[in-house]
């Protein structure tokens, strides 16, 4: 009987097993490698739409905030200034495009009875966030954000 004719079966399955784990180790290094590269996609996606949201609403801001033309302001239909909310007659949107985006502004004027005048001009894209300026005898005096809840 030949020795080594009992060796080799057991010799070629211990070949097998270090090669069948070497395969195991290496696809879920690919796989781990895949799930780490869809990630940096769609951050780099999310960066890149951030990105363009903000060049929007700098080119907003430097055109209608920073030289605003009071005389497009309409007068407001309540005391003061009506709220900001969607489908009112009295609130007319304007849409102004920029790189393929649109925002929705609303310039609206107010004078008190004592010759005051002030003005509002809040823009949004979504309809739900509006970045609002308030002028008051034409010196812009504040500036922020509003949320709509439904």
């Amino acid at each position: 009987m030949n020795p080594l004719a009992l060796h080799q079966p057991t010799l070629a399955g211990w070949l097998g097993l270090p090669v069948l784990v070497l395969l195991l180790v290496v696809a879920s290094m690919s796989m781990a490698f895949q799930d780490r590269l869809l990630a940096q996609y769609q951050w780099r996606g999310q960066l890149q739409a951030v990105a363009d949201e903000q060049s929007v609403w700098q080119d907003f801001i430097r055109l209608l905030v920073g030289a605003p033309e009071f005389s497009q302001a309409s007068d407001s239909h309540c005391l003061g200034f009506c709220p900001l909310q969607q489908d009112n007659a009295s609130l007319e949107q304007i849409e102004w495009r920029s790189e393929g985006r649109t925002v929705l502004y609303q310039w609206h004027r107010y004078e008190r009875d004592d010759g005051m005048e002030f003005h509002r001009l809040c823009a949004s894209i979504n309809q739900q966030s509006y970045h609002c300026w308030w002028w008051q005898n034409r010196i812009l005096r504040h500036q922020g954000w509003l949320t709509l809840l439904d």
